[in-house]
C-alpha cells in the first residue's frame, strides 16, 4: 500500500473529485467543514464533506517493525548506509459526504454523481494522491437522524411571511485505508566484515 505523509492531501484529492459535479450548467459548490462548528447552507444544491473519525486498520497493523530504505552502496557494491524509521501507522479514515438540495431532480443528479464518482463494491474505488491510489470504500447511505423528521418539510413558515422552500439532506459514509508515515528517519552506517589474510 502507498504511504501518505499528510491527511490534508487526502482531503484535497476528495475535494477535487467532488468539485466536478454540474447541475443546470453550474458547478455545485463543495465545502469541507469542521463538524464541531455550526454551519449554514446558503446555496442549493450543495455538497459538504468532512472527516468524522480515524480508526486503526487492524488487518494491516505492523508492530515493533523498523523500515529500511535510502540505501547507499560503496563503489565495490557493499551496503554502507541506510535510513531507519518506525513503520507507518495503519489507519482507516472515515469521511461523511452530505448532499443538500431543494428539488428531487437535483437530489437524483447529486446521488447519481456520488455513486458514479465513488462507486460501491464490486466496482473498485480509489482516491489518487500524488499519482498513488488509496482504496476508498463505500460504507452506507442514510438520512441523518437529526434531520429525518424534517426531511422535505417546509421550515420557517410560522416565523415569517416570506416564501419558504423545503430542504433535503442525504448522507454517504466512506472510509479510506491509509498507511500514515509520521516518524523521523535516522541514517545509520552498516558494519562491514573485513577479512584479513593470514601472514
Amino acid at each position: 500500500m502507498p504511504i501518505l505523509t499528510d491527511l490534508s492531501l487526502l482531503d484535497t484529492a476528495i475535494m477535487e473529485r467532488l468539485s466536478k459535479c454540474i447541475i443546470d450548467n453550474k458547478f455545485v459548490p463543495v465545502t469541507y467543514i469542521n463538524p464541531e462548528e455550526e454551519f449554514m447552507i446558503e446555496e442549493f444544491p450543495s455538497i459538504v464533506f468532512y472527516r468524522t473519525e480515524i480508526t486503526r486498520g487492524y488487518g494491516r497493523l505492523i508492530s515493533n517493525y523498523k523500515l529500511r530504505d535510502n540505501f547507499v552502496y560503496s563503489s565495490e557494491g557493499n551496503l554502507i548506509q541506510m535510513d531507519l524509521r518506525d513503520a507507518p501507522l495503519a489507519i482507516d479514515v472515515i469521511y461523511i459526504i452530505r448532499l443538500y438540495y431543494r428539488y428531487q431532480e437535483d437530489g437524483m443528479l447529486l446521488n447519481n454523481f456520488i455513486l458514479k464518482t465513488f462507486p460501491p463494491p464490486p466496482i473498485p474505488c480509489y482516491i489518487t494522491v500524488d499519482g498513488e491510489d488509496y482504496d476508498f470504500f463505500f460504507e452506507s447511505h442514510s438520512i441523518p437522524k437529526s434531520l429525518d423528521d424534517k426531511f422535505g418539510k417546509f421550515e420557517g413558515a410560522a416565523f415569517n411571511k416570506k416564501k419558504t422552500e423545503r430542504e433535503f439532506c442525504e448522507q454517504y459514509i466512506y472510509w479510506c485505508a491509509v498507511d500514515l508515515d509520521l516518524f523521523d528517519r535516522k541514517s545509520v552506517k552498516t558494519v562491514q566484515e573485513i577479512k584479513i589474510r593470514p601472514v
